[in-house]
């Protein structure tokens, strides 16, 4: 189904189709038991656990994104390459009703969107409220919408990642914030240590690297992260991210590690499941399988509408002109993958896995 949707672009380049294993230009897509290779990826990933990163900053591999971005009309150069190093950077942290969240900070967006609608709706969704009921459906629009409109006063306001980051800061900190928080994995030792990690390779570009059997990425032709449109990012300065890796503590000591794949479903996709975790009580499980909705721009689309209380179905499509209900459950919607206090839960959205160990092994250092 991924590659229905992406066939525009594993079509797009003779390299792109053979690394999708379409055999020939007018070949159909691969389906379920095709049997797909790539040499030049294992070969990579083992170059890569042997000798490390330089493998990709400093080599053959590095060269030929270089001369491709170069040859495309891009930016990069070998410089780049050498200067790269990772930021760590303090987590952004607001608490939404009996828990404290920490999330991916600015320059990201999917963390500040999150904290926009979670204090949106904690503001909105009252305690007598029942779930899937027009109440409910009607806090979450609105929260969406919210979180919309106050990105885009913050970044018509804000002219560089600090000033952005100060002014979401000044926002958190009107609310009860605490003093001391694609693919998604989320794991947790069972022994205090947890890992939530959010990655992305975008939706591909049709560009391969040969000498690694990757596809390049495309993030700038995400609409929801460059919103000036095409080469119009600001030279030296790193992308803005969806991605929301998010830790729930709640005051009774229960850990929540989620995240979720999406694009700009991700923030929408998370805010729901945080709600139908700490204003619903429900179960992780249920939590992530529960039908969802999602605003983009003023399109409304509900999933699985069916499973709602049976008065929101009525009242969704007389409320929302510009409405799609979704008859099924849908990738569209994200992917939240998550652990909990009672183990683990990974959505069938995205077909996730979860395992859970019998045993804890302590690493020898």
């Amino acid at each position: 189904h991924t590659l229905e949707i992406l066939e525009p672009i594993v079509r797009s380049t003779p390299e792109a189709r053979r690394w999708a294993g379409i055999e020939h230009a007018d070949s159909p897509l691969p389906t379920i038991g095709h049997i797909i290779t790539n040499r030049p990826l294992a070969d990579f990933l083992s170059a890569w656990a042997e000798e490390g990163a330089r493998v990709f900053y400093q080599g053959p591999v590095a060269a030929e994104f270089v001369a491709k971005s170069q040859a495309l009309g891009g930016h990069l150069q070998q410089a780049d390459f050498d200067g790269y190093q990772a930021i760590w950077r303090t987590p952004l942290t607001w608490r939404y009703r009996d828990a404290r969240l920490f999330s991916n900070p600015p320059p990201a967006l999917g963390g500040t969107m999150l904290a926009l609608s979670t204090l949106a709706l904690s503001q909105r969704l009252q305690s007598d409220v029942s779930f899937g009921g027009p109440e409910h459906i009607e806090a979450l629009v609105q929260s969406m919408h919210h979180a919309i409109d106050r990105r885009a006063q913050l970044e018509s306001q804000s002219g560089s990642e600090e000033s952005l980051s100060q002014a979401i800061e000044t926002i958190i900190d009107q609310h009860a914030k605490s003093t001391r928080g694609t693919t998604h994995i989320s794991i947790d030792d069972g022994q205090g240590m947890g890992v939530s990690v959010t990655l992305s390779n975008g939706e591909g570009s049709g560009q391969v690297l040969e000498t690694a059997g990757i596809m390049m990425n495309n993030m700038l032709g995400e609409e929801d992260l460059n919103r000036s449109g095409f080469h119009r990012w600001p030279e030296n300065r790193r992308l803005a991210s969806m991605m929301t890796p998010t830790i729930v503590n709640r005051d009774n000591g229960d850990r929540y590690l989620l995240g979720s794949g999406g694009s700009n479903r991700i923030r929408t996709a998370l805010m729901q499941v945080i709600a139908n975790l700490l204003d619903f009580d429900l179960g992780l499980q249920e939590a992530i399988e529960a039908p969802r909705i999602h605003l983009e721009d003023q399109h409304l689309s509900i999933e699985l509408a069916e499973l709602w209380d049976p008065k929101t179905a009525d009242w969704f499509l007389a409320h929302h002109k510009h409405a799609t209900p979704w008859p099924s459950r849908s990738l569209f919607f994200g992917g939240v993958h998550a652990v909990g206090p009672h183990g683990a839960y990974a959505d069938t959205r995205r077909e996730g896995a979860a395992y859970q160990a019998r045993s804890v092994i302590k690493p020898q250092f």
